[in-house]
């Protein structure tokens, strides 16, 4: 007689205690050889074409991937007796039958720790385009034993195994030389970098890692840090996968970030002398302390005194990955946290002509001067401010990757509060540098437009000064209507705009620099220097002009440049139906907005003439007293910018949905004016939808659907890896990248990389890359440190000619698209779960309004 697991688990709950050593089966179960199916070795992905055109590769083009230590998802699935005996001892001796207890974390874990680009495929493709997983949370690959110091010790000894969520997503062109971790084969890769937006918590599923403190050690090319140079790092990181260009499998991978830097060269919350250089300002972190997440704010106190802080709290963490934690520990301060948006800069980027013409003024030495990724903090310590403390608690700001040193360095001056996303603008100067910035702003002002901009010291030995980010060298800039109008959804006439047949009309503006400068200290002080979220966020201009604002909303999202043009930019103004009157009452009643909701939202385009507003400086003589960096370096008092184009958001992108964009998260701008996007969302008609926008038609075409709670396929043995679903919340799609060129072009063995005119030819927004996040937190799998599931995917994207495509999602013409049917609607209030989630977190799914951390878990970051 056979006995399934759990009738096995029921005849071990009827043991009397204490617990017989060994237990011994009625009858051990045997399964026939003949009943073990699988499916054939090697059968996993198709290899690209020598073309790079997937559809069309060769069907006998297959490989196996190489086997981990651990079980292999290509053998059968099989468990030992003596992990089943060990789940039942630690769950169910002497416990009830009816104990539930996670099995996969104790008995089943052949799903866990497998090959990487092992599991399905977790969303749904449209309009033609084909998708392929490349890599799930909790899949492992090769890692270089010369950094397992850096390796959680919860995870097989000596493979690297990624962590969701994740969230900003890069690609490069990357040489197997043995440097930057890479493997020496002489092959060209493809190495992605994949952010993760999770935060340290005490908890199984939590994620660790780790740095080094060391000046000398710990880096590419360095021998690893001794143990007491190592800091054990709870919660996000930035991973990356090195892929096969041929197969995309994952061949690599590891963590980019080896060492972190911030502001922390001159006593706290003192003044950095306007000189100074970032080799001065910036020092090593040796303790977490020394992290911008435990920056605090001085404060004015209700009598006019001051509370000024002159040294952030060293907080409890466990200085072993294998220490328990107390109860009360926060480990959301004992690391990294939060990252959102990232975009990629390769050294040059912007030097590079099209149709023979420079992209944007000059032709040579525009761009960054390194390779760097751009990530975003979305949030940080209002989550836990200082006694007495108001909401001006700094949170969140740019951070950036040395990507061939594994440097991290923290930018509190390009803006505090909740970052979503920075990427480079084109300045077509080779002595500037702009940064696109999206920030949340604060609701008491709004989001606005803001860049940061910086002159390049091309000769300094300091990656920062190099590339004009230095604390001194610039200033933030924000866009000023030419019409005086400070509210943003007015000055665009939205959501009029939104209309497919809308004409699109300039209108002008200005960028300008705002009244404030950051000089090393955080809060308030007795001088008049403010520097806290809202005075960086609320702030007027120099010359005493209000920006441009969403008015009482902060929340927007991505945003990106155009390649063919790119001082060109655009952004997901992700809270734009939320915008309030003066009075702080909603502008609109939401039934009148596209989707009848007050979710709805939609993309904006700019373009600034920098290079003109540079080139005067070149020219002239700058007036005494004008606009500089804390430095002397003279920059614009303005430069002449504007809004060219609002999307047509009102077209009917999904199934059982209405009219309208919901929710615009994720943002990549690709050639010939094809704008990739994605929502992050309450799902209507089942899906969080991705799709790709032209400006010239202005035609939107559905790519892709993440799957939404209330769509039947979200359910436990469907989500990836099985079983680690914890509750029912509606998944997102994220991280556009155009890994085309990264793909194909021909990687240069002296530079290790292809060149900026090679990088743009090579393009062609047919090879796209996108994550998944699919939010099983907690269970399954992701209790080994996992955090919650996601994946990487590859989306093939077939060719469209815009002008005739069927496939162009239709016009509302007049008339609302059916929502879920009343059924399903009865349906979804029995459901006991998703009613809690319903009123734990939105009330109403698209009534109640929160931003950074307060309702983290509830799909409204």
């Amino acid at each position: 007689m056979l006995y399934s697991l759990p009738a096995l688990l029921l005849a071990f709950a009827s043991q009397p205690e204490p617990c017989p050593e060994p237990i011994v089966c009625p009858t051990c179960p045997v399964l026939p050889e003949e009943a073990t199916c699988q499916a054939g070795d090697g059968r996993r992905r198709l290899a690209l074409a020598s073309t790079n055109e997937y559809l069309t590769a060769p069907r006998d083009h297959v490989f196996t991937p190489e086997h981990m230590s651990n079980p292999s998802a290509y053998e059968p699935a099989r468990q030992t007796c003596a992990m089943v005996k060990t789940g039942y001892d630690m769950h169910c001796c002497n416990a009830s039958a009816e104990e539930p207890f996670n099995p996969v974390s104790t008995i089943t874990d052949f799903n866990c720790f497998v090959e990487a680009g092992a599991h399905i495929v977790h969303a749904e493709g449209f309009s033609g385009a084909k998708i392929d997983s490349l890599l799930t949370a909790s899949e492992c690959t090769h890692h270089d034993p010369l950094f397992n110091w850096q390796l959680s010790p919860r995870h097989p000894e000596g493979d690297f195994c990624y962590v969701g969520s994740f969230d900003g997503l890069n690609a490069m062109p990357i040489l197997g030389n043995g440097m930057m971790q890479t493997m020496a084969t002489g092959k060209s890769y493809m190495r992605t970098f994949i952010n993760t937006e999770i935060r340290g918590q005490v908890g199984a599923q939590s994620a660790q890692w780790a740095i080094s403190t060391s000046e000398d050690k710990g880096g590419f090319g360095e021998l690893p840090p001794a143990p007491e140079d190592i800091l054990i790092m709870h919660g996000a990181m930035e991973q990356f996968a090195d892929l096969d260009r041929e197969t995309l499998e994952v061949v690599n991978g590891g963590q980019t970030v080896k060492k972190v830097f911030t502001a922390r060269g001159f006593p706290y919350n003192t003044v950095i002398p306007p000189t100074a250089t970032s080799e001065a300002a910036y020092t090593i972190v040796k303790k977490h302390s020394d992290l911008h997440i435990n920056v605090k704010n001085s404060l004015k106190n209700p009598d006019g005194t001051y509370t000024v802080v002159t040294e952030p709290n060293e907080p409890f963490c466990p200085a072993s990955p294998l220490d328990p934690v107390p109860e009360g520990t926060d480990l959301r301060f004992c690391g990294l946290y939060g990252h959102c948006g990232s975009k990629i800069s390769y050294k040059h980027e912007y030097s590079y002509t099209v149709d023979g013409v420079p992209a944007y003024g000059a032709a040579e030495g525009v761009g960054s001067e390194d390779e760097f990724v751009l990530v975003a903090q979305e949030g940080g310590a209002s989550f836990n401010p200082p006694a007495g403390s108001s909401p001006s608690a700094p949170t969140g700001t740019v951070q950036i990757l040395d990507v061939r040193r594994g440097h991290w360095y923290q930018l509190p001056h390009l803006s505090v509060g909740t970052i979503e996303m920075a990427f480079t603008i084109s300045t077509g100067h080779p002595d500037y540098i702009a940064i696109g910035i999206e920030d949340y702003g604060d609701s008491s002002c709004g989001s606005g437009w803001t860049v940061w901009l910086g002159k390049k010291d091309k000769t300094s030995p300091h990656f920062l000064d190099r590339n004009g980010l230095g604390i001194n060298q610039g200033r933030l800039y924000r866009f000023v209507a030419a019409n005086g109008e400070t509210d943003m959804a007015t000055f665009v006439n939205w959501p009029a705009s939104g209309a497919f047949e809308y004409p699109q009309v300039d209108l002008p503006g200005t960028l300008e620099p705002i009244d404030a400068m950051f000089d090393g200290r955080y809060g308030e002080f007795e001088d008049g220097y403010e520097w806290t979220r809202p005075s960086t966020n609320c702030a007027m201009t120099v010359s005493g002009k209000t920006p441009l604002r969403m008015t009482g909303v902060s929340k927007q999202e991505w945003g990106g440049t155009n390649p063919d043009k790119p001082n060109q930019w655009a952004i997901a103004e992700t809270g734009l139906g939320k915008t309030k009157t003066t009075d702080g009452e909603p502008k609109w009643d939401k039934s009148t907005l596209p989707l009848g909701s007050d979710r709805a939202s939609t993309l904006i385009f700019l373009e600034a003439e920098f290079k003109a507003a540079l080139d005067a400086l070149d020219s002239v003589v700058v007036r005494e007293g004008g606009v500089a960096s804390r430095n002397g370096s003279p920059l614009p008092e303005s430069i002449s910018a504007k809004v060219y184009h609002i999307m047509a958001d009102q077209v009917v992108m999904g199934p059982q949905r209405e009219a309208g964009l919901s929710y615009v998260d994720s943002l990549y701008w690709g050639k010939g004016d094809n704008v990739f996007f994605a929502e992050d969302s309450n799902a209507p008609g089942g899906y969080n939808i991705a799709g790709i926008y032209n400006l010239e038609t202005r035609k939107t075409v559905t790519i892709a659907g993440a799957i939404g709670d209330d769509n039947v396929k979200f359910n436990n043995v469907a989500n990836v890896p099985a079983g680690s679903i914890h509750r029912r919340s509606d998944q997102e799609l994220t991280g556009w990248f155009d890994a085309s060129a990264s793909l194909t072009c021909d990687v240069d063995a002296s530079t290790g990389t292809c060149s900026p005119q090679e990088m743009y030819d090579t393009q062609t927004s047919k090879h796209m890359i996108l994550n998944n996040q699919m939010k099983g937190y907690g269970e399954g799998c992701m209790d080994y440190g996992f955090y919650y599931t996601a994946q990487m995917m590859y989306i093939a994207i077939p060719e469209f000619d815009w002008a005739t495509t069927t496939l162009a999602a239709p016009t509302p013409e007049g008339s609302r698209r059916r929502k879920l049917e009343l059924a399903e609607k009865k349906k979804f209030e029995k459901q006991p779960r998703r009613r809690k989630l319903f009123e734990e977190c939105t009330e109403d799914l698209e009534g109640a309004w929160t931003d950074d951390d307060e309702f983290q878990e509830c799909q409204l970051h």
